[in-house]
């Protein structure tokens, strides 16, 4: 699939106050609502932003104790931990190797999906698996360049400008012995879907823009996906919307 890099459009998004972010995250009434959208965390103790992408949502609606799970960098991959949601904001802080690691982290949660579910329904899962494994080898390269980010961190006011990378196929859904990459694309149609969906209304509650919501770059790699599916009218759902701000 395509691997995108921040467009300039997110720029646009961080920018708008943390309020509406807040707002967002208090109201949800599902937990996973938001999971997988990149946000920054400020951390009090030393005085920085660090970027990180959220998990869940803990506690309920209006909650004043309601806080979101966060990634953070372990010893043995991402851990989590909780963060209070007065204290993140929608990233400012994702370069283009950080936005690729997030990327990488959805395909791999992809993949295992449909493991599982191959797994359920009597499925070949084999070369599901093989192609986990190389997503796998992706997501570790990318995992280093987010923990140098996330233990750096960055002081308030410091942002970082987006860098764009040319669009190029990965090469891990494309390998002969797991037959029809488009085959498997199909078979993750509705988990694609709703991914979409889901994230792109996330992103519409914290008050993106449809030309913001069309700058992130899971809704990005998401859509290239679903593009190399025969079940592309989906789509439709999204570009309805495209000609509104």
């Amino acid at each position: 699939m395509a691997t995108y890099a921040l467009p300039e459009g997110w720029s646009l998004l961080a920018a708008r106050p943390r309020e509406e972010l807040h707002r967002a995250l208090l109201t949800s009434t599902c937990e996973r609502a938001f999971a997988d959208v990149p946000i920054d965390w400020w951390d009090r103790a030393v005085e920085v932003w660090r970027p990180t992408s959220i998990v869940r949502l803990l506690g309920g609606v209006w909650d004043v104790r309601r806080d979101v799970e966060v990634l953070i960098p372990g010893a043995g991959g991402p851990a989590l931990t909780r963060a209070g949601i007065a204290d993140v904001r929608l990233s400012r802080l994702l370069t283009a190797g950080v936005s690729r690691y997030w990327v990488a982290r959805y395909q791999k949660l992809l993949v295992l999906r449909l493991i599982e579910q191959a797994s359920l329904l009597g499925g070949e899962p084999e070369p599901l698996r093989r192609l986990a494994a190389r997503i796998r080898h992706q997501e570790s390269l990318g995992q280093d360049v987010w923990a140098t980010a996330y233990l750096t961190g960055a002081r308030d006011g410091v942002e970082y400008a987006p860098e764009v990378l040319p669009a190029t196929d990965d090469s891990s859904w494309e390998a002969a012995d797991d037959g029809d990459p488009a085959e498997i694309i199909h078979a993750a149609v509705r988990v694609l879907a709703a991914d979409l969906l889901r994230i792109y209304a996330a992103l519409e509650e914290a008050g993106a823009t449809a030309a913001e919501r069309a700058a992130h770059p899971l809704l990005a790699a998401i859509t290239s996906l679903l593009l190399r599916s025969p079940a592309t009218p989906i789509l439709n759902l999204m570009g309805s919307d495209s000609r509104r701000t």
